[in-house]
């Protein structure tokens, strides 16, 4: 199975992405073929890769999947969709010029002929479209491959639809499950339909060479290809995803595809009760990544890596205000499974953000330069302090006591000189550590409390510390407001 992701851009028609290296098709499920079972496998990575990229995870998605038996033409189809939407990108949304290419070998989705399969598992295109508003409804297309009856029903949309009626009509002469099928297909889609499609031609069929140009390909089938392919494309028939009345994105897709996953897991089809039980939790599991990328965005603005040191009371109230925000943000997202089922995943948003927020704290106190410079100016100070009570021990003879500070002032020198060297080589980061540990220990238990007896240098140490630990008042008292 292989799949396209066309996402919804509501600022312009196209968006143009420089990617230096060509897309490529990517699986994301895998099909364990050495297992007894046959299970799925998901590849995590790789669909984050595709669908958490920051340019697309925020859009709204519509999902183009193409499935079917073995050797019936996926692949070699999925190549013209991409053919498509590629020629789309490059006239800026418009449909005149020839997206076909007719000299053109097809690349794209791994295909060949022969009878042996070539691909398994769940593929999906590694860069989503961008393309205009989508205002289509959810369908499912039969597509009809090699139809040789043209005289009982023409090629194309209008002799599929006849078509698909008669084998879609219910009849008290059919197995209940039969009846149960055909039912069961026209409630699950809001528009159902069926497009005959002729064989490509002996040239494809026979020829091991082939490689997919449309100079060998009968004309019949190329018309085919024009009148299918925009139709199913173009922005005015495309849906959205929808799950219980709300538009899904990409970053919420990636939930569903991991709830899905684990219920598919065993042996057996998973029941009914299985599935909604699913979709719920996927759907709460969705308003969580919605909510914690709100709340991550929102952070990002106001103290991010480029942004200044920002006082921890004031960190804490953006805090405050991008938590209520996210929060909201979950709590007005339709979900489903009710207040209860809920609730659980509201206490994981507020574990994730009450991580995400250390990281912020942890990136901001390293922008913070008092602390940072707090280690190397301790250690200086010792050191000058050192000397100068070294020195006036020798004057007045204390030959043995100098020798003590003298030995005091080799470590010292000695555990500035390593921290130093961990700081700006990145070796040694251990030593550094236990260096900054032990001079935070000196500064919390005798240097802090005593700043009143050190005179200027005390001062020093107060206004550094009212810098670090101050607000802003006029700043927050507009938040407050």
């Amino acid at each position: 199975m292989g799949e396209v992701y066309v996402d919804r851009n509501v600022d312009h028609d196209f968006e143009e992405v420089s990617n230096p290296v060509a897309p490529e098709a990517v699986r994301i499920v895998e099909v364990n073929d050495g297992d007894a079972d046959h299970t799925f496998s998901l590849n995590e990575a790789a669909l984050e890769k595709v669908l958490l990229d920051k340019r697309y995870a925020d859009k709204k998605v519509a999902v183009i999947g193409v499935a079917g038996a073995y050797r019936k033409g996926k692949s070699f189809l999925l190549n013209f969709f991409l053919r498509y939407l590629e020629a789309l990108e490059r006239n800026d949304g418009q449909k005149e010029g020839n997206w076909m290419q007719p000299e053109t070998p097809l690349k794209g989705f791994s295909w060949r002929g022969g009878s042996e399969r070539e691909t398994n598992g769940i593929l999906i295109w590694e860069r989503p479209f961008i393309v205009k508003d989508l205002h289509g409804e959810e369908s499912l297309i039969f597509l009809v491959r090699d139809w040789s009856f043209p005289y009982e029903a023409e090629f194309g949309f209008n002799g599929g639809q006849r078509t698909l009626e008669k084998r879609l009509q219910v009849s008290d002469k059919q197995h209940p499950e039969l009846q149960q099928l055909r039912t069961h297909i026209r409630a699950c889609f809001d528009d159902i339909q069926c497009f005959l499609m002729p064989h490509p031609g002996l040239k494809v069929a026979t020829n091991p060479n082939f490689d997919g140009k449309l100079t060998d390909i009968e004309p019949e089938f190329q018309h085919s290809l024009h009148a299918l392919i925009p139709r199913i494309l173009d922005g005015a028939n495309l849906v959205l995803k929808d799950i219980n009345g709300g538009k899904v994105t990409c970053r919420e897709l990636v939930e569903y595809f991991k709830a899905y996953m684990k219920i598919f897991q065993g042996q057996e089809l998973p029941e009914p009760k299985s599935m909604l039980i699913a979709t719920a939790e996927a759907n709460n599991l969705a308003a969580v990544s919605s909510a914690r990328a709100l709340y991550s965005r929102n952070m990002e603005e106001v103290c991010g890596g480029d942004k200044p040191y920002m006082s921890t009371s004031e960190l804490g109230v953006e805090h405050e205000r991008c938590r209520n925000e996210a929060i909201r943000e979950f709590r007005n997202a339709r979900k489903m499974g009710g207040a209860d089922f809920s609730m659980q995943f509201l206490d994981r948003l507020e574990q994730d953000i009450g991580e995400t927020f250390e990281n912020f704290k942890k990136s901001n106190e390293g922008k913070n330069l008092f602390k940072s410079m707090r280690t190397p100016a301790v250690l200086v100070s010792m050191m000058i302090v050192d000397y100068i009570i070294q020195q006036f021990f020798y004057l007045i003879g204390c030959d043995g006591i100098a020798g003590i500070f003298s030995s005091v002032f080799m470590i010292v020198l000695f555990a500035l000189s390593a921290w130093a060297y961990s700081r700006y080589s990145g070796n040694l980061r251990e030593v550094g550590g236990h260096v900054d540990e032990a001079v935070n220990w000196l500064w919390r238990e005798f240097i802090s409390p005593n700043t009143q007896y050190m005179g200027a240098l005390g001062g020093a140490v107060q206004l550094g510390e009212q810098l670090q630990n101050a607000s802003q008042p006029a700043r927050t008292d507009r938040k407050n407001r």
